[in-house]
């Protein structure tokens, strides 16, 4: 099963054309049967790596803004409890 997950993302992850996918596809599913696994694994298995990549590009959309603060003063501990920010501190 890992080995063709590895395949299956190694497949989405390179820039193949639609020739080459499709070839590739193949390859799996020979490998497969070959292997006397059923031929309806690696599609499975395709499409559920297909969902879980479309699902984190979604996600990624929730980006974190960090800041740096130079001074150190009560005002500014008071606006970090505020908005509850990240700091790290330059040295």
């Amino acid at each position: 099963m890992a080995a063709f997950r590895f395949y299956i993302t190694r497949m989405h992850s390179l820039p193949l054309n639609p020739d080459k996918t499709q070839r590739e596809k193949e390859i799996i599913q020979s490998i497969a049967k070959n292997n006397n696994f059923s031929q309806y694994l690696p599609l499975k298995l395709n499409r559920q790596i297909l969902h879980k990549v479309n699902n984190n590009k979604t996600s990624k959309n929730d980006k974190k803004i960090w800041t740096i603060f130079i001074f150190n003063s009560p005002k500014i501990r008071k606006m970090i409890s505020l908005f509850k920010i990240r700091i790290y501190a330059l040295r």
